[in-house]
């Protein structure tokens, strides 16, 4: 049996009116999602947590390991992290029955370190309407938006035949093979699952507007090699002034960057990390290593890779920087004007009417939905940006229960004439 337009609205309406009723039993599972430690790749006690929750509010869970068939290293796509996926599950949530989902949303369950400077409790602290902890707005809190926007459909009993799922992944900080991985368990075998899916939101920190694409970022990692000797003589060829004049030259190279027109992802951008070499200060050291990274817009890859290698080749030094490795985070998009990306815009308008259009200045999983699947995909979640990874993490529950209501307002859009009864 189906229903009628009218009776879909008013489905709707309860279901959003019931996300407000539910306000303090989201803040809940947010406090516990925070308080049980998630710091890659220690995900598994969260990812148990998270069954849990989806399970007691009568929705269906299942893990599915990040490496299903130990062929995940061997996929182009896979970015070395130097971590086991042993013992790392991928959860899905569904509702009971549902066996496609025309709505995807993933949420990494992963966090990084705590980290110094902390005034609130990482593990968790409310105040008003914002939670403070590790993880709160990324992710933890978008993964508590999809709860409660399943739970309160499954309680008013518009759950089955919606297509909907939630993919709560691991490994997102580090390198993002877990999503790779749980797609690859999903659709390789089933490609017409990911065919069926009309929209995949992953779900990060956008202040609630809808991105439609992020930036690449090529990691690399060089050594520098000199000539280790008693640091009295002139016998020693430091390595560590050799990493100097590269620093230097990336550095003139990303002030030219800078210079160039800025479009809407703005301009590519070098960032040196992380220098390590010597042993003590009498020895000229002989080894030098760097890590840097380089952001680039869609379709920059290959200009900013080339620049990047003219760049290292002008360094005047006894030896040539040595490029150990080159980690390719793919840059992805999707047409603004897609139908599915139109529906978001409206369905996020409803309840935030400042919701724009926007691009993701760094990388995220949606490149894996986009590029491999050919999913369209957004990017857009409950938080800050600015505010993650930072001491004193936070995210807004009033914009937890926004995202519950917009994911409700489109799925459970007025074209639907199949809601179950």
């Amino acid at each position: 049996m189906t229903n009628s337009p009218t009776d879909t609205g008013e489905r709707r309406r309860a279901v959003i009116q019931m996300i407000d009723e539910r306000r303090a039993l989201a803040v809940e599972w947010l406090r516990a999602l925070i308080a049980t430690d998630s710091e890659a790749p220690h995900e598994r006690a969260a990812q148990v947590l998270l069954a849990q929750i989806a399970e007691s509010s009568g929705l269906a869970a299942r893990f599915i390991a990040s490496d299903h068939d130990g062929q995940l290293a061997s996929h182009p796509r896979f970015v070395e992290t130097g971590a086991s996926y042993d013992d790392r599950p991928n959860c899905v949530i569904t509702f009971p029955g549902e066996n496609t989902a025309a709505y995807v949303c993933n949420a990494h369950i992963d966090t990084v370190a705590v980290g110094d400077g902390w005034r609130r409790n990482p593990k968790g602290e409310p105040d008003g309407d914002y939670f403070f902890g590790r993880g709160a707005c990324d992710a933890k809190g978008s993964a508590v938006a999809v709860l409660l926007a399943m739970s309160c459909m499954q309680a008013a009993g518009v759950g089955p035949g919606r297509g909907l799922e939630l993919h709560s992944v691991v490994d997102e900080e580090p390198g993002g093979n877990g999503t790779l991985g749980l797609l690859r368990a999903l659709y390789q075998d089933q490609p017409e699952r990911a065919s069926q899916a009309r929209l995949a939101i992953v779900l990060e920190p956008t202040s609630l507007d809808v991105l439609v694409g992020h930036r690449g970022m090529l990691w690399y990692g060089l050594s520098c090699v000199g000539r280790q000797a008693h640091g009295s003589g002139n016998a020693g060829v430091n390595a560590i002034e050799q990493a100097a004049d590269v620093v230097a030259s990336l550095r003139e190279l990303n002030h030219r960057f800078s210079t160039e027109t800025a479009g809407a992802y703005g301009q590519p951008r070098l960032n040196v990390g992380v220098i390590r070499g010597g042993q003590e200060s009498y020895t000229t050291p002989g080894l030098c290593d760097l890590e840097f990274s380089a952001r680039y817009a869609p379709g920059q890859r290959d200009a900013v890779s080339r620049q990047i290698t003219e760049a290292l080749a002008s360094v005047s030094t006894v030896n040539s920087p040595i490029i150990r490795y080159c980690r390719d985070f793919e840059a992805s998009q999707t047409p603004s004007d897609d139908p599915a990306v139109v529906e978001m815009l409206t369905a996020s308008r409803r309840h935030r009417p400042a919701t724009r259009i926007a691009t993701l200045a760094g990388t995220c999983d949606m490149r894996h939905y986009r590029n491999e699947w050919g999913i369209p995909t957004v990017v857009f979640g409950p938080g800050d940006l600015n505010v993650a990874h930072a001491a004193d993490e936070f995210v807004e529950v009033g914009e937890i229960l926004t995202t519950a209501k917009i994911i409700v307002e489109l799925v459970l859009n007025d074209s639907a004439s199949d809601i179950a009864t």
